[in-house]
């Protein structure tokens, strides 16, 4: 990943050992600012031709990934046991849709935590 720090925004880079596309970025995350991003969105995710927004929650550390559609395509919130009680702030659960991209929603929820100072 590499970010761009005039502007708050990171590019992510697809690699593997036998292959690393350093020319063309695999997806952008943009931090949104109160005059570009309406409502409770932090950050607008490109992907090729496609595009994400990271949707913050009422609770500090949980968050959405949710399509230009509006459906949810993943969903990141603080671990709670069936008995309850909530776990630390940096115990998370993180619920992702069957048809997505795995290694795509983990490298966004890396960007976000990055972002948000967490990680």
């Amino acid at each position: 990943m590499q970010r761009l720090h005039c502007f708050g925004c990171w590019y992510g880079y697809r690699w593997n050992s036998s292959y690393a596309n350093k020319e063309k970025p695999w997806f952008q995350v943009k931090k949104c600012c109160r005059f570009i991003c309406m409502g409770s969105f932090a950050c607008q995710v490109t992907v090729g031709f496609e595009k994400y927004w990271v949707e913050k929650l009422a609770s500090k550390t949980a968050f959405r990934i949710v399509g230009i559609d509006g459906n949810v395509i993943a969903e990141v919130k603080q671990k709670q046991l069936s008995s309850g009680m909530t776990l630390g702030e940096d115990v998370l659960t993180l619920v992702v849709e069957p048809h997505v991209d795995h290694s795509l929603i983990m490298a966004i929820v890396t960007v976000y935590g990055l972002i948000k100072h967490k990680l």
